[in-house]
């Protein structure tokens, strides 16, 4: 029992990453933080998968294994790591 609980928490601290990753950049990238590294195409893209991603954890994603969480992340985060970049050099 103790396992299943822990394999449970694990699951859902992965899926609540994903969301908080999604909401942390969707801010950056509406709010202008971002707005100097890339061009509206770019943050537009970023937008909607951003927001796929988003309808996604609230219907094929409610119940997945957490490596599918763990992938969904880092798939995301390969994607904004350009602009994540120049933020970071240039100090935003």
């Amino acid at each position: 029992m103790i396992s299943q609980d822990k394999k449970e928490k694990e699951r859902s601290d992965a899926k609540n990453a994903v969301e908080e990753y999604v909401y942390d950049m969707r801010s950056k990238l509406e709010s202008g933080e971002y707005n100097k590294y890339s061009d509206e195409k770019q943050r537009q893209r970023l937008l909607n998968d951003l927001r796929s991603t988003e309808n996604w954890l609230y219907d094929q994603g409610v119940n997945q294994d957490k490596n599918v969480y763990i992938e969904r992340l880092k798939s995301l985060k390969v994607q904004m790591l350009v602009l994540r970049n120049l933020c970071i050099v240039f100090r935003c």
